[in-house]
């Protein structure tokens, strides 16, 4: 909790000494610069709805299939809102299925795990029905087919299911969540202090700022690193 602390005390103090931007009325934003809407998603980013995934070898996808792609985020769920959840579920989750295949899966392997990541936080993870468990089952093993590094959607879906696992797929989930949660601390560990010395001695304001939202990712990952902790602690999950 102390890092975390740390981090965001840390992180107010970097923005204070970016230009100072007054928190617009949502009518002002479409008058914003990108320099000040980057600093306005800094200061309002929650870890929780900061989607990551892993890709270790991502190729631009063409225009026919970024088209396709950008039809299906439309069915997608926002946060807290689903419009016809069924039905745009039902078409997400085929395409997803179809992505498996071994031709066309590291291709789409980005797509996959942010379909899965939104499905689970923005839906699934906040309803409290017992048929949803097979839902989150499948989308949880999508992601860690996917070698995924959400922390805390992972975490959260491993905690809805956890009841309705066997002890071999409890500790693969288990031993997943740890392996990222020790990748975490130690990229926050190694990047922190470097990052902020740049921002620090920088004189370009442009690069300020792109190291100003590194130092954010940071912070959003002591977040996810210290959620993960509280949550899974019973029964030495994390030792």
């Amino acid at each position: 909790m102390k890092n975390i602390i740390l981090f965001s005390f840390v992180l107010l103090l970097l923005i204070s000494c970016a230009k100072e931007v007054t928190a617009p009325a949502p009518d002002q934003k479409k008058n914003l610069t990108t320099t000040e809407l980057m600093k306005e998603q800094i200061k309002n980013g929650d870890f929780r709805y900061d989607f990551i995934g892993y890709v270790e070898n991502h190729q631009p996808a063409d225009r026919e299939t970024m088209r396709h792609i950008l039809a299906l985020n439309k069915r997608l769920p926002l946060k807290d809102k689903w419009t016809n959840a069924e039905e745009n579920y039902q078409v997400l989750k085929a395409e997803l299925i179809k992505w498996q295949n071994e031709d066309v899966k590291e291709e789409y392997s980005r797509h996959t795990q942010n379909f899965a990541l939104r499905c689970l936080r923005n839906y699934f993870l906040n309803i409290k029905n017992p048929d949803s468990s097979t839902e989150v089952i499948f989308l949880l093993n999508l992601l860690i087919e996917h070698n995924n590094n959400d922390l805390d959607v992972l975490v959260d879906a491993f905690m809805y299911v956890e009841k309705d696992l066997i002890p071999s797929e409890r500790k693969r989930y288990i031993d997943h969540i740890k392996d990222w949660h020790t990748k975490h601390k130690n990229t926050v560990e190694e990047k922190f202090e470097n990052y902020r010395t740049v921002f620090e001695t920088s004189e370009n304001e442009q690069q300020k700022l792109g190291y100003l939202m590194a130092i954010k990712r940071l912070e959003c990952l002591s977040r996810s690193i210290n959620y993960t902790e509280e949550t899974i602690t019973f029964a030495g999950k994390l030792d």
